[in-house]
Formats: structure tokens, sequence, C-alpha cells
């Protein structure tokens, strides 16, 4: 049986493998079968072959060979990982682009309660004394952030926090804070926020190179934001009495 395989003329090569129970009931068999063929199978040859396989070893499965395709138009390209069937388009990693949410606001916005005819949003606290100069700005919570002193970034220590250069210097530290929080406001017409600017105290040099620095070229920005100014230096009546003089 095997020689009218080997007889017929094809290139095709099979290697069979057959299991122990097979090969002992075949003798004379080995237990591998290789078929060589010298010219391309036929459809009839392929039948026959495998008909030949069957009878000879029932236990195995029937083998089909597959010849070879030869013409190109029948090679399928090969598929790009990122597409599917439908012409869709996988998304990767690098085509997602990320989505980052909107930054909260530096300054919160809580507006003083109108009630007056120059309605103002904010209110700048001068307040100066014979050693420092303290600005704050607050709304309606409070302060916005951390008062502003001579001595803030530590360029003046001690008893140089009350010259008129460390006033000067938190003066113009001050109007770089308003200008960032005019910028986050929202639209109030063209002013941005409004000022109510409130004194407290008038020793020292403090009140006088804060005013020097608002009036100057440095406060231009500032002054538009100004709808209101007034005093609240304590008065002092009856009460306790008074610290000595000092004396040098």
């Amino acid at each position: 049986m095997f020689r009218n395989a080997v007889a017929s003329s094809s290139k095709l090569t099979l290697g069979v493998a057959v299991p122990r129970a097979a090969a002992r009931q075949s003798s004379g068999f080995a237990t591998s079968a290789r078929v060589t063929f010298a010219r391309s199978p036929s459809r009839s040859d392929e039948s026959s072959t495998t008909t030949t396989l069957r009878e000879t070893f029932p236990n195995l499965a029937a083998l089909t060979p597959t010849p070879a395709a030869t013409s190109t138009s029948s090679v399928r390209p090969p598929r790009s990982p990122t597409s599917v069937p439908g012409g869709s388009r996988i998304p990767t990693i690098s085509s997602l682009s990320p989505t980052r949410a909107p930054s909260p606001p530096k300054y919160r916005w809580d507006p003083l309660p109108t009630t007056d005819d120059t309605p103002s949003t904010h209110t700048l606290t001068v307040m100066s004394t014979r050693n420092n100069l303290l600005l704050t700005l607050s709304d309606r919570q409070g302060p916005l952030f951390p008062t502003i002193t001579g001595g803030t970034g530590k360029t003046f220590k001690n008893a140089a926090r009350s010259g008129y250069e460390a006033a000067h210097q938190a003066a113009l530290k001050m109007f770089e804070k308003m200008k960032e929080v005019s910028r986050e406001a929202p639209v109030r017409g063209s002013r941005g926020i409004q000022i109510r600017l409130a004194y407290k105290g008038f020793q020292g040099q403090g009140a006088e190179a804060f005013s020097q620095a608002l009036g100057g070229n440095e406060g231009g920005d500032v002054r538009k934001m100004i709808v209101k100014v007034e005093d609240r230096t304590g008065v002092k009546i009856g009460g306790t009495r008074a610290r000595k003089p000092r004396r040098l």
C-alpha cells in the first residue's frame, strides 16, 4: 500500500507518529511513516493517501495535506495591531490625550456686603506702629493671605523693620498680591475688585511710606481699585492710666 503512495510523484512530506498500540497490531511497520511525493498532489492523490493511512492506522486522526499558496493574490496582508474589522481603530496609550481638571482659583471670592453708596468687595487695612507696618487684605470671611509686614521675606530684621525702606518694600509686595486677586476675581465692570482702604494708626514711618508708594508709579493700578478711604485709628477716651513716657 505504501509502494503506490511512493510511486506517486509529489514533493509533500508527511510525518505521522504511530501510537504504541497501533505499532503492536501492525507487524513489520516502523513507529513513524514518511511519505514523499515527487510532484504536486492532486485531489485524487490526497484522498487515496488519506484512505490508505486510515486503513493502516485506524487509531490515527485523518490528515489532509494543505498545499502552500502559490499566487500572491490569495495572500492576506498583515493586519495592523491597532485596526479592527469595519475600519475602526483601537485607541492606544499614545493616541489618548490626558484630560486635566481645571485648577481651582488661588484666592476665594466672598465680597463684602454692600451697605453703603460706594460698595467695596475687599478691605485693605494699613496698621502703622512705631516698630513695624502691617498690611492685611480681607474679604467677608477674613484675610485672603498672611499679613505682609516690614519683615516679610526676612530682608529687614529686628529694628530695621521700622524704617522707611522696609515699609516701602512691604507696600510693593501688597500691590503685587492685590493685582493677582484682581485677575482671578469675576468680572465686575472694568475695575476688578473694589478696595476700601482703612488706616489704623499713624505712628512711625509706615503709613507715610505706604502713602508715598500708593501715589507713585508703582501704585497706579492699585489706585484704580480704591473706592473709599477711611480712618480707623482708635481714640482713647478715659480708660486705664497710660504707661509713663520713655525718657532717654
